[in-house]
Order: structure tokens, then C-alpha cells, then sequence
């Protein structure tokens, strides 16, 4: 029996070809992320923007405010039953006791609803979204319609919510 057995090099060597490899998949993950952008900007001629939008809720409920944290995921639900994803809040938002307008021996007077009073808040927040403005109108994942003034109603894991839409800004 022949016991000389050659011993092979277990190095590794980096050429040519590994390069070409590593470039490749990386470029591959690069188009499955930037997919949705590249689909709409060779569909429409635009590019999804990141947006913040600033919202107001009036008269919820205390327990209901505290469940809003940062990193919520909010979306909407379009008339087909189809989730459209709206963001993500950014940073905490901001609560105090409701304050409803009444009109009063011709006069309209601010009325704070007690602490007691259902613990009802008016909370105030920012959402984090990504969209389309197009012709003066901006569109929440190049399809739903979003304006100031306008009432939405969102939904996160915990709750559904009525939202007023105060601003809708491009980040920078």
C-alpha cells in the first residue's frame, strides 16, 4: 500500500470571475428593492419622493392615543379590500384633553372636556410616507389621492382611526 497521499492547499483564491459574481448579486438585490420606483418612473415618467405627512385626530380616546407609537405601520384599506401601505409614524405624537367649539349666546367658545370625561384626546402626529405629486395633486403610492383638509380613515395593528390631513410636505 502506497501511504504517500498529496496533500492539497486548502486556500482560497479570489479572481476574476468571484468578482464578476458578487457584482452581480449585488446588483440583482440593488432591483428587487428600487423594483416599485423603476416600474413607476418608466410607467409615468416619475420617481416615488419621500413625504412627511401631518395629521390631527380630535375627541379619542386616551387608551386609544397611547396605543400610536413610533413605527407604527399605517395603511389604508382602498373600496376592493386591498391594503395600500400609507407609512410609518415618525417620532411619538402628541396628545392633550380634547377641545370642542360650541356656540354659545351667539358667541363660538372653546370647551376642554374634563379629565374624567372618557379621558377623551386630541392627538397630533407625523407620518412618514413615500408618493407622486402630479399636477399640483399628490398621489400616496401613485394612486390614492391625498389633499389637506382631508379625512382619512387609517388603520394600524391596534386600531382603526379617523385622520385629518394637515400637510403634506417633501422631505428634503
Amino acid at each position: 500500500m502506497n501511504e504517500n497521499k498529496k496533500k492539497t492547499s486548502a486556500r482560497f483564491t479570489f479572481n476574476l470571475l468571484d468578482v464578476i459574481i458578487v457584482l452581480l448579486v449585488v446588483f440583482c438585490i440593488v432591483g428587487v428593492v428600487t423594483r416599485k420606483n423603476l416600474q413607476n418612473l418608466f410607467r409615468s415618467g416619475d420617481a416615488y419622493d419621500a413625504y412627511t405627512v401631518t395629521f390631527t385626530i380630535n375627541g379619542v380616546r386616551g387608551e386609544t392615543a397611547a396605543l400610536l407609537t413610533e413605527g407604527d405601520t399605517v395603511y389604508l384599506i382602498d373600496e376592493k379590500g386591498t391594503k395600500i401601505s400609507f407609512g410609518s409614524l415618525n417620532g411619538t405624537v402628541t396628545t392633550k384633553p380634547a377641545e370642542t367649539r360650541v356656540l354659545h349666546e351667539n358667541n363660538s367658545i372653546t370647551v376642554t372636556y374634563p379629565d374624567d370625561a372618557e379621558d377623551l384626546q386630541d392627538v397630533a402626529g407625523v407620518l412618514a410616507c413615500r408618493g407622486v405629486e402630479k399636477n399640483g395633486r399628490f398621489l400616496l403610492d401613485g394612486k390614492f389621492q391625498l389633499a389637506v383638509n382631508q379625512t382619512v380613515t387609517v388603520h394600524t395593528e391596534t386600531a382603526d382611526l379617523q385622520i385629518c390631513i394637515t400637510g403634506i410636505t417633501k422631505t428634503a
